[in-house]
C-alpha cells in the first residue's frame, strides 16, 4: 500500500503487516466515536496509528506536491428514488455508523428507520438542513444540498459530541 499524507515522513517505510481493513481501523481509532466497526475484519486489523507511520507535529512544506483527488459525485436532489429502493451493504453501514453519531449528538432527535435509498435521503436532508440552522443559517427543509453542505454538518457532529463528552 502506498500512503500520501503531509503527517507522514518522506520515504516511510513500515514492513509490519497490515491487512486493506488496518485504514478502517485506524479511521475509528481517530474519531473515537466511530464505536461500530464495519465488520469482525477490521475491528481485528492492527491500525496504522499503532505503526509510528503518522506524525501529529510533522506537515511537510512540499505540500504542492500532494496529487488532487477530485470531487465526489452526488446525485441531484431531484433523483427520484423508489420507495422499495434497498440499500447496498456497504450503504447500510455507512447510514448506520452516521444514525449512531445523530443519536450521541442528538439524543433529542433520534433518527427514524433507514432501510431504504429514500429513508436515507430523507434523513441526510433533514440532518443537513439542522447542522446549517445550528450554525445560524436559514434554510428550507426541501433546500438543495450540495458538497459543500456536508462541512457544516460534520462540523456541528463533531461539536455537539465533544460537548456531550465534555459533560
Amino acid at each position: 500500500m502506498i500512503m500520501v499524507s503531509p503527517f507522514i515522513a518522506k520515504n516511510t517505510i513500515i514492513n509490519e503487516p497490515m491487512s486493506h481493513t488496518s485504514f478502517l481501523q485506524t479511521m475509528r481509532h481517530k474519531w473515537w466515536w466511530l464505536s461500530i466497526p464495519f465488520s469482525a475484519r477490521d475491528h481485528a486489523s492492527p491500525g496504522f496509528h499503532d505503526s509510528g507511520v503518522f506524525s501529529t507535529t510533522l506537515q511537510r512544506k512540499d505540500i504542492s506536491q500532494m496529487p488532487v483527488i477530485p470531487r465526489p459525485v452526488i446525485p441531484p436532489d431531484g433523483t427520484k428514488y423508489s420507495d422499495n429502493a434497498p440499500m447496498s451493504p456497504l450503504a447500510k453501514r455507512v447510514m448506520a455508523l452516521f444514525a449512531e453519531l445523530w443519536r450521541k449528538a442528538f439524543p433529542e432527535q433520534p433518527p427514524p428507520p433507514i432501510k431504504t435509498q429514500a429513508d436515507a435521503a430523507v434523513f441526510l436532508r433533514h440532518a443537513v438542513a439542522t447542522a446549517k440552522s445550528k450554525r445560524g443559517q436559514l434554510v428550507a427543509l426541501d433546500a438543495r444540498i450540495n458538497e459543500s453542505d456536508w462541512v457544516p454538518l460534520f462540523q456541528v457532529l463533531a461539536d455537539e459530541l465533544k460537548d456531550r463528552h465534555r459533560r
